[in-house]
């Protein structure tokens, strides 16, 4: 086991900044090894009027994440900007109580990560860093809007930093953090229970990269890099940061450059689809000339199928009739021109069959897949009165289908020829949103034919740009999905849909007029479809208690309005880009080897108990926020190694200064290199007013000494980039040392001593062992 330790240095504002106010509230302490390293990241004292402002230097190659902890009772934000040669990006950390948020939780991103991580670069960045804080209780306000009147930059800073000592470099990762601790009011008072820059601590923690990723592979960083320095223009990163800032995801949307879409027309021919059949007959010219153009493809990049159907019986002259893929325009005209509306059974038609016919086309495989289904028939063992009642008689089970369509990325769409679908049938349209939910794609109410481009172009453009940012964050969210913390799709897509509209991220996307009645039991019956494995088992399904359509689209005679628009991505649209890259990439991911992640206990008592998985180092350090004693004691046990004597302890009136190794006394960091096996950490709190403090507060029988209860926090790497970033864990141990009893009134609980545990992933992206 190897531990840092680390020489203590003060730094006066009188030596750093002669002009500084005497009244403002101020400090900045560094706690580190005694380097002559030029090449790493530096902070300057605070800056500003007041003092508020925190500025660190991001030299190139180093991977950067920033995360806060909120320590009271009034809302209060990190405001972060971030300076590179690609421009300017802002993004907030905010802990808000007015809309739910407690005492010393992490403050989030608009996202919801807990950390706002930022990518290394070839060129330098500038990090600055502002708090703000309202007092104002409206669940309402705007906490990241600066400009309001409610919002007041707070009052004064503290700063602290650690840096891992250069003769350990080849044992563990180049890390440096700073402590920026933050004193909102002007007028406090510093008490032996409240001390002051005690509102809310950052954390700016950065790594070094080794331009290689998790695996080995050079990694070319983006941005320009100076003379000798750098490793190209090109970066794998987007070229900018990452969170919920900017991400290059193709923020104005346009989907994929020289892409290939694949569409299969699924033509109803039975007898009431001459109208239907006819208008794409005279569009489809413009529907593959609009699309090949709008949505960027590539040359020969738009193929367009065709499969007619109609239903099982003696009477009709097909069930299904198929026309392979063409990417000649001119061929897929003569196919529809060879399909006419004749014939058809019972009511229900032969759908499943198509949409069977439809999934083993012969798809390219790297191509945007897409079905458009165009009927006003439900399949087979949907309705009541249906024969055969259990489904398809070729025994082809329609849920099964389209749920091999979205595993082989296949979005379904459906073009419901109304008013027949929804005044013929009682569940069809409860059928097809689910099967079109489950496929990843929607169901368009055709009332007149003259729509049905519209409805082709709409959809397909936005498939494409959907597309784009499956091709990007797919495989993230997929390893998200599997591997994460049991979120649920909802949560995972309201994530992502924070992100999207921070990037600025834009759809095409089709604004059509309300034809549909709302009723509880469609939901419900659209719910048991999506659970159920075949359409048999949906039975019995709920009847609606009225029309389906409203009453201005009930006769047919009257279309709803399309419009075309590009707008910023929906929540919807984002739960869709959720199911289509779960669908697309589960089996991938999770064919992968998990990363072995820290787990812990909750905490009991005093202590804390993390476990370490092998190939993690570690970096533990403590800071005193009370003005008494106290100790952080740290248990290391590794198979039959136990070492159970380091202690971090404070003295008296410190209150803004990291705690030392009582060994040393004046060591502030306690360190441990990745092994080859798991390492069990357990830290232990305890405190006294007397004058005594480190061992012998342990080896004190009674439990006088011994902090009363732990909360703890935590963030970590977020799950979309952890295969292009360094994968850390943070804890945040906070101590609370008194009895409720004795506590101060109105100071919030673990208000004394944070300890904080660093764990960082020992891969070639941090560490290049060669």
């Amino acid at each position: 086991m190897t531990h840092v330790l680390y020489k203590r240095q003060r730094i006066s504002l009188e030596e750093t900044n002669h002009s500084r106010p005497s009244n403002v509230l101020h400090k900045f302490i560094f706690f580190s090894y005694k380097s002559t390293m030029s090449n790493r990241p530096t902070c300057t004292p605070p800056k500003g009027p007041a003092g508020t402002t925190a500025q660190v230097i991001i030299p190139p190659g180093w991977y950067t994440y920033v995360s806060g902890l909120g320590r009271n009772r009034f809302a209060q934000t990190i405001r972060m900007q971030i300076k590179n040669g690609k421009g300017t990006n802002t993004e907030a950390l905010v802990h808000n109580p007015n809309t739910g948020a407690a005492p010393n939780e992490m403050m989030k991103l608009t996202s919801g990560d807990k950390s706002h991580i930022i990518e290394a670069r070839n060129d330098e960045q500038i990090l600055t860093v502002t708090a703000y804080y309202t007092t104002n209780k409206d669940p309402n306000t705007d906490v990241t809007d600066i400009q309001s009147q409610d919002i007041q930059v707070v009052k004064g800073l503290t700063i602290c930093k650690a840096a891992t000592p250069t003769h350990l470099l080849k044992e563990l990762p180049d890390f440096v953090t700073f402590f920026v601790f933050v004193q909102a009011s002007a007028d406090q008072e510093a008490t032996e229970d409240a001390p002051l820059y005690n509102d809310a601590v950052c954390t700016i923690n950065m790594f070094k990269g080794t331009k290689l990723d998790h695996d080995g592979v050079p990694v070319n960083y983006a941005g320009k890099s100076k003379a000798g320095n750098g490793v190209g223009n090109n970066g794998t990163t987007g070229g900018t940061t990452t969170g919920s800032g900017t991400t290059g995801a193709g923020a104005t949307g346009g989907g994929l450059k020289d892409t290939n879409l694949d569409i299969v027309f699924v033509q109803d021919c039975t007898s009431s689809q001459q109208p239907y059949i006819k208008a794409s007959i005279d569009n489809i010219i413009n529907i593959s000339t609009t699309i090949a153009s709008s949505a960027k493809l590539a040359h020969n990049g738009l193929r367009l199928g065709l499969i007619g159907f109609r239903d099982v019986g003696a009477s009709d002259e097909f069930v299904t009739k198929p026309f392979p893929f063409t990417s000649d325009v001119s061929v897929m005209k003569n196919n529809l021109s060879t399909l006419v509306a004749a014939g058809g059974g019972d009511y229900p038609e032969a759908v499943a069959e198509a949409l069977d016919a439809a999934l083993h086309s012969q798809w390219r495989p790297d191509a945007t897949k897409l079905v458009i289904l165009i009927t006003d028939a439900p399949p087979h063992g949907i309705e009541p009165n249906d024969q055969p009642s259990q489904g398809s008689p070729a025994g082809k089970e329609p849920l099964g289908i389209v749920r091999r369509m979205a595993e082989a990325g296949i979005t379904l769409h459906l073009v419901a020829c109304e008013p027949t679908l929804s005044k013929d049938f009682k569940y069809a349209l409860d059928f097809y949103t689910a099967a079109t939910k489950i496929a990843g794609g929607l169901v368009f109410p055709l009332v007149s034919a003259s729509k049905l481009a519209d409805y082709i172009i709409g959809s397909s453009l936005e498939r494409v740009e959907l597309d784009a940012l499956v091709a990007k964050y797919g495989k993230t969210i997929a390893r998200r999905a599997v591997f994460g913390k049991k979120e649920s799709l909802e949560a995972l897509a309201k994530a992502y849909h924070a992100q999207f509209v921070a990037d600025g991220v834009t759809v095409t996307t089709l604004e059509i007029e309300k034809v549909y009645q709302d009723y509880s039991e469609g939901r419900k019956n659209v719910e048991t479809y999506c659970k159920v494995a075949s359409v048999a088992a949906a039975r019995p399904l709920l009847d609606v208690p009225g029309a389906r359509l409203l009453p201005k689209f009930a006769s047919g005679s009257v279309p709803p309005s399309v419009t075309q628009v590009k707008r910023p991505v929906s929540e919807a649209q984002t739960s869709r880009v959720v199911n289509l890259s779960i669908n697309k990439y589960r089996k991938e991911v999770a064919s992968q080897p998990k990363i072995e992640a820290p787990t812990f206990d909750n905490p009991v008592e005093n202590s804390f108990t993390i476990k370490v998985p092998a190939g993690w180092h570690g970096f533990v350090t403590a800071l005193s926020r009370a003005k008494y004693n106290q100790t952080l004691k740290i248990n290391y046990v590794q198979g039959s190694l136990v070492n159970n004597n380091y202690y971090m302890i404070s003295g008296f009136n410190q209150t803004d200064e990291t705690m030392c190794l009582e060994q040393s006394r004046g060591d502030n960091f306690y360190t441990f290199v990745a092994r080859p096996k798991p390492i069990v950490l357990t830290p232990s709190f305890f405190w006294s007013k007397e004058d005594s403090n480190g061992e012998a507060l342990d080896e004190d029988e009674s439990d006088q000494y011994r902090s009363k209860k732990l909360k703890v926090v935590m963030t970590e790497t977020p799950e979309r980039a952890v295969k292009t970033f360094p994968n850390y864990v943070t804890y945040f141990i906070m101590a609370e040392d008194q009895a409720e009893a004795d506590q101060a009134a109105d100071v919030p609980e673990f208000n004394d001593c944070v300890g904080i545990v660093y764990l960082i992933k020992n891969t070639l992206m941090v560490r290049n062992e060669n």
